[in-house]
């Protein structure tokens, strides 16, 4: 009997860097999709698995912004199709707290070693709010809902 291929199952962590976000990127180029955003900028683990899909789906129907997938995550992350905004407002700020997303175990593994006080995120309430309002959006529905249309769009 076959044993089932592993799903892929993204990793969503809380973490501070002991090196910069290129050295940390530089052991994962290529070969997944990495990205480090700013603590305070994501609003929930949905946020960054509906902004990894629509990257996903992006890159796959060749209508992506970006060369990237993860360059494409983070544009769908911050509701903006310009790389350098996207950058300032959701981007992790170097040796500060951030979120990994890893769209593998293997990806987290290859750059764990590389980071501390890692942990599971869980963002509470008042932390949900700050982001959205960041985002210039008022909950989390109008969140996805401006992801949706934006991923329409392309």
């Amino acid at each position: 009997m076959a044993v089932p291929a592993q799903s892929k199952r993204p990793v969503i962590k809380v973490c501070t860097p002991t090196v910069g976000i290129d050295a940390l990127l530089e052991k994962t180029k290529g070969r997944d999709v990495v990205n480090f955003f700013d603590y305070g900028a994501v609003v929930s683990q949905e946020h960054l698995l509906f902004a990894y899909a629509n990257a996903m789906a992006n890159t796959s129907n060749k209508t992506a912004r970006a060369r990237s997938t993860s360059v494409e995550m983070l544009l769908c992350a911050a509701l903006t199709s310009q790389i350098g905004d996207a950058i300032k407002r959701v981007g992790a700020k170097g040796g500060k707290r951030m979120v990994v997303f890893c769209d593998t175990e293997a990806a987290f593994g290859r750059i764990s070693e590389k980071l501390s006080k890692i942990g599971e995120f869980r963002p509470s309430a008042a932390h949900t709010k700050a982001a959205l309002r960041a985002l210039g959006v008022g909950d989390m529905d109008a969140l996805l809902s401006e992801m949706a249309v934006r991923a329409m769009e392309h």
